[in-house]
């Protein structure tokens, strides 16, 4: 009860710190979620600002005419006579406007393509004011990043350069200041890319003029992905910023770039930070932008240690009280323990029911009803037990490892005709004659049957003096220490004398068989003989009448031996159909290439139909016969009956675990799904039999072929075009010497 009260106490402590755990941090999340969004908003509402800015500079009509000017000859507007110098000083006024408005602009610039790109126009802004640089002052920045990439640029794209230091006429200007630059492309009437409007932006006022006056409640870090970062949190007057090309602290610990960030919240070395990107607008820039808002751990997870501790003092005030009540309760808990000891323990009384302790409705009351119940269940099953061996038909015997019989069932009783019952101690060699003896495994020798659990044969005598044969399987059991032998015998005169009776029929039918065979051998030779009659009568009556005989006269003899041809052939392949599954040669093995090679010499030439082997066939090992047979008959049927010039036949085969499976496969007329039982019968085709040379017998005899041999056959078309055949050879061939044992 102590241990229960113990884990109960810890399991409450646990669900606890959990709980409060799960809540406070799911909060804080959801407030740094908060903060990341709304400081993310304020920064893409910055950029798009500059966007914004661009895009009107870019549609300003002013600046169209400068465009226009610069690509005129003698630099005026044909249609407003405005001079180009005109026009520039009209866009300085214009960019001064724009650098009064937003303080965080540093540059105006129009640059133009020409003259190594040189500067147009340019409005600086500093502390001191606006300041128009006279054209002698403007410089070529045709090799600045941000001019080179104008000609990569997509249709309608811009380009927001990384933070880099200003630099005037090549050297970085003084004091350092970090600077962006938003690069818009500009046009001519022709579509010809002229320059851009570049506006350059002080990064660090940029980024201050988005954040609050006030500290956030959480530390928020505008982040670029050369660690250019402006923190300010909860615990700052202002926000701080540091530049990666700085010495200072600050700059210093700032991480240098997105790793180990992600849209979702991340722990790492004590905060909880969460990364919400700010899209620039910009695809072709290597400028990235985040915000990062960040919380100490210690800041979120102090409520949740608060809890722990309420948690662990109430935990350990609950185990002692328990404890304080556990004692009481084990104390009258054994008190009916004890008289049941008691109880159990008396000499005298030992064998009587506990009819007291089982009234009981306590923990010993149950104990005792267990134990009831136990023996009571012991009792049942041995009943079952001794029920199932009287019922049984066949006879069980027991012995111990001598073989001295313990105990016979009623069937066993009833199977040896015993008339005593006094068998206990009998040697089961009484029964068995033939059971080798049981004294050879106690000096040591070979224990024979005694030892080997399994089926064995026996003749058994009766009590009277007959005998009959018996199965006995046999079992070993141990009772304790000692080994014992279980026999179930089973009465086998029945199965004798219907083995004596399937012989019989065997032989039978062996004698049939080839009776059979020779009956079919005459009677081809007798049925040939006359047909060989009738052929030659032909040919002399062709040759006396050679110059007697009209064109039809000579198609009607030429008939005759067409028909004695094909019915030679159908007696031939009758004969052979007689005999697939009973010729008792032995299993001939062949090499897959070398069969192939011997059925393709026997199969019609036809220039135009290609046979593909397949690679596992070269290498299979198969069997002569049938798979001559079998192959010539389908390789030989989709060459016969392919209806166009030129086509394919595919032989292959796939190995797999029990048998071999073979697939010749054509492209030539299909076979309509409802002949696909009639054509394996004896005698059909699907074309007149002057359409066609053949018997009708071939897929017949490649059936029973496969059937024979213990495979599967099957026809694989939709009438329409192409027929596969698909049938199994088993592998236990292998193992057979003769056909007949592989049928």
């Amino acid at each position: 009860m102590i241990t229960c009260t113990f884990s109960l106490a810890l399991i409450n402590t646990f669900v606890s710190y959990s709980m409060t755990n799960h809540i406070v941090t799911q909060t804080a999340v959801e407030r740094l979620q908060a903060e990341g969004r709304l400081f993310a908003d304020k920064f893409q509402y910055e950029f798009s600002a500059i966007r914004s800015d661009a895009l009107v500079l870019k549609e300003a009509s002013i600046l169209q005419r400068i465009i226009r000017s610069s690509r005129a000859s003698d630099r005026i507007i044909p249609a407003s006579g405005g001079k180009l110098e005109d026009l520039k000083a009209g866009l300085a006024v214009a960019f001064g406007t724009f650098l009064r408005a937003r303080p965080h602009y540093t540059q105006l610039r129009l640059i133009g393509l020409q003259d190594n790109g040189r500067e147009l126009v340019r409005v600086d802004s500093d502390a001191s004011g606006i300041h128009v640089i006279p054209a002698t002052d403007l410089q070529a920045k045709g090799q600045e990043p941000y001019i080179l990439i104008l000609a990569d640029l997509a249709p309608g794209a811009f380009y927001v350069s990384p933070i880099t230091l200003n630099r005037e006429n090549g050297v970085v200007a003084k004091p350092n200041l970090p600077t962006m630059r938003l690069v818009q492309p500009l046009k001519d009437d022709n579509g010809e890319l002229f320059g851009a409007i570049v506006i350059n932006v002080d990064y660090e006022a940029f980024l201050r003029n988005a954040m609050p006056d006030s500290p956030p409640s959480v530390q928020i870090t505008a982040l670029n992905q050369n660690g250019d970062a402006l923190v300010f949190g909860p615990n700052q007057a202002a926000p701080e910023f540091a530049f990666h090309l700085d010495e200072t602290s600050l700059a210093q610990s700032q991480i240098k770039d997105f790793s180990g960030l992600t849209s979702s919240v991340s722990v790492s070395q004590g905060t909880a930070s969460i990364l919400i990107p700010v899209s620039t607008g910009s695809t072709h820039s290597p400028f990235s932008f985040g915000v990062v808002a960040s919380l100490p751990t210690e800041k979120f997870l102090a409520p949740v240690r608060q809890v722990v501790r309420d948690t662990t003092i109430w935990s350990i005030m609950f185990i002692l009280i328990s404890t304080l009540v556990a004692a009481l309760f084990a104390r009258l808990l054994t008190t009916p323990l004890q008289r049941l000891r008691e109880e159990i323990l008396n000499p005298t009384d030992n064998r009587a029911p506990i009819e007291a302790v089982l009234s009981s409705r306590d923990e010993v009351g149950d104990l005792a009803r267990a134990f009831l119940n136990r023996n009571n269940a012991l009792i049942g099953e041995a009943n079952q037990a001794r029920a199932i061996l009287s019922s049984t038909a066949d006879g069980v015997l027991t012995m111990d490892h001598t073989g001295r019989l313990h105990s016979i069932n009623p069937s066993g009783i009833r199977m040896f005709g015993l008339h005593t019952l006094d068998f206990a101690g009998w040697h089961i060699s009484k029964l068995m004659p033939d059971w080798p003896d049981a004294n050879i495994a106690e000096k040591g020798g070979d224990t024979g049957v005694v030892g080997q659990a399994g089926s064995h044969e026996f003749l058994a005598h009766r009590q009277d003096g007959t005998t009959f044969p018996v199965d006995v399987a046999l079992s070993h059991f141990r009772i304790g220490d000692a080994a014992h032998l279980a026999a179930i015998v089973r009465d086998m005169t029945d199965r004798e004398e219907h083995l004596a009776e399937l012989n019989t029929l065997i032989g039978a039918l062996k004698r049939s068989n080839s009776e059979l065979d020779s009956f079919a051998y005459v009677a081809s030779h007798d049925l040939k003989a006359p047909l060989r009659v009738i052929d030659n009568a032909s040919l002399w009556i062709e040759e006396d009448l050679k110059h007697k005989l009209d064109p039809d006269s000579r198609e009607n003899l030429a008939l005759i031996r067409n028909r004695i041809n094909r019915m030679e052939r159908l007696l031939d392949d009758l004969l052979e159909h007689s005999r697939i599954g009973r010729k008792g040669s032995e299993v001939q093995m062949v090499s897959g290439s070398d069969l192939f090679e011997e059925v393709r010499d026997l199969l019609p030439v036809t220039s135009g139909i290609m046979i593909e082997v397949g690679p596992e066939f070269d290498k299979i090992a198969m069997p002569v016969v049938p798979m001559r047979s079998i192959l010539q008959n389908l390789l030989g049927n989709a060459i016969k009956h392919h209806d166009r010039a030129t086509g394919r036949v595919i032989l292959e085969v796939r190995v797999k675990s029990e048998a071999l499976c073979f697939t010749v496969s054509d492209d030539g007329p299909g076979i309509p799904p409802k002949y696909h039982e009639k054509v394996f019968g004896l005698f059909q085709t699907l074309r007149p039999r002057d359409e066609v040379e053949g018997s009708g017998m071939g897929l017949a005899m490649v059936k029973k072929n496969v059937e024979v041999f213990g495979g599967t056959l099957h026809l694989i078309s939709d009438g329409a075009r192409g027929t596969t055949f698909e049938f199994t050879i088993p592998k236990f061939w292998l193992k057979a010497s003769t056909r007949e044992e592989a049928a």
